[in-house]
């Protein structure tokens, strides 16, 4: 409860944070996250941006979790976490503890020394605790990437309605020497909701996980592009006729078949109607109805609620669909450049499936109460049974100002292509 965790808040400030009571586990282009050690907890630490990149308040605050997120995705995959205010020492000293465990490519990002304000999480990688299981608790993190072809009559490549976005990006990759091969990973197999395609994805994700896959095991990573595949480690998951491998993947593609995460985060990835190529003319047009310069400013939040509730009444598309770029009106044209936002998110966002085989059968039939997000599933292969979690992570919205680099990569990708397949563009 909000309480609990204000009461965590205070305890822990009044006593001082100290880097020693944290793990770091990752980070994105905003925030680092650290795990709080003997506990369930993860707390998400504001990183300092260039003011180009600056974000409103309201778009990286915990009411744009509750208000626009989680009734896009689905408020059982979200998160919204707890507002904290750590001490201004522990971030000082936690920057510092940092510097030769983050990415070197990430350390032209500090640690916002002066923003006090922390986001306090469940841990997604592990479970709440369950009298009837002591099991390990396994959690596999995946990136599922772009999952759908688009159509928009402003694209000027074909090859972009023809090629997954993801296998563009890879050859991408490849010429600059950020990957060594090529993946068999294909994010349309993953958003199919088939489930011998969503196997194979999976499957191809485990031989070659790059920065989409990692596993855990109560709480600490087992397996990523860095490890080699922990067969000691999920062996409890084998069964007679197939091995552990086999049952990991065919327990994560079930659990997202049937949680339905990838289907919300689908059709949030397709508010992205009409591509970047499209939604630069209405950039240009805000502009011009502006008279000044609009690319560091933020889109007003009014726009992401009017999105929500078009959303939810189904009429967001026709109302935006037909819209022309020259005669588009300021309201049309934030709300275009909002919904290719929130796309942005689903498209860069992450999922974590949490799942702990259930070891007294006098459980099976009765959901945990307390645990309204925590479901159960027999998986015959196996003989298990298990209770899971799923939840959608990292599903920040993105800044007006990448508005320019996405429509720079884009063309990159495409002139690139065309040049692997020996046709260069006209």
């Amino acid at each position: 409860s909000t309480q609990s965790h204000g009461g965590f808040s205070r305890w822990k400030m009044e006593f001082g944070l100290q880097v020693a009571d944290v793990l770091y586990l990752g980070e994105g282009n905003y925030n680092i996250v650290c795990a709080l050690k003997n506990s369930n907890k993860v707390l998400r630490i504001p990183k300092l941006v260039p003011d180009s990149d600056v974000i409103a308040d309201e778009c990286t605050s915990r009411e744009f979790l509750e208000e626009v997120i989680a009734p896009l995705i689905g408020r059982q995959f979200v998160q919204l976490g707890d507002v904290v205010f750590v001490p201004f020492k522990f971030l000082e000293d936690l920057e510092l503890h940092l510097q030769s465990i983050r990415p070197a490519s990430r350390l032209t990002r500090p640690i916002n020394v002066s923003n006090n304000r922390c986001l306090l999480f469940d841990n997604c990688l592990l479970l709440p605790a369950a009298i009837y299981s002591a099991a390990p608790v396994w959690a596999v993190e995946i990136k599922p990437k772009w999952g759908f072809l688009p159509s928009s009559n402003y694209i000027s490549a074909e090859v972009k309605k023809t090629v997954s976005r993801y296998q563009m990006m890879q050859r991408y990759k490849l010429s600059r020497g950020d990957i060594q091969s090529i993946s068999e990973f294909c994010p349309l197999s993953l958003f199919s909701n088939s489930i011998d395609r969503m196997r194979q994805s999976v499957a191809a994700m485990v031989v070659d996980p790059q920065n989409n896959f990692k596993i855990f095991k109560d709480g600490v990573k087992i397996f990523d592009e860095s490890l080699a595949f922990p067969d000691a480690e999920v062996v409890e998951l084998s069964s007679a006729s197939r091995s552990a491998r086999e049952n990991l993947i065919d327990l994560v593609s079930l659990m997202l078949s049937a949680c339905g995460v990838l289907q919300h985060i689908l059709a949030i990835q397709k508010l992205d109607i009409f591509d970047v190529e499209g939604v630069v003319l209405f950039v240009d047009r805000l502009r011009s109805i502006q008279g000044s310069s609009i690319i560091h400013e933020s889109v007003p939040y009014q726009y992401f609620k009017e999105i929500v509730n078009m959303f939810h009444a189904g009429t967001l598309i026709e109302h935006i669909q037909d819209v022309e770029p020259d005669s588009a009106t300021e309201e049309q044209c934030w709300i275009v450049i909002a919904m290719f936002l929130l796309s942005a998110a689903a498209k860069d966002c992450s999922i974590l499936v949490a799942f702990q085989p259930i070891n007294s059968l006098q459980h099976l039939d009765s959901k945990p109460d307390m645990f309204q997000d925590v479901v159960q599933l027999f998986h015959a292969e196996s003989g298990h049974h298990f209770r899971y979690r799923v939840s959608a992570i990292d599903c920040d919205v993105k800044p007006l100002s990448k508005i320019g680099h996405y429509l720079s990569l884009d063309m990159k990708l495409v002139q690139l292509y065309h040049e692997l397949s020996g046709r260069l563009p006209s």
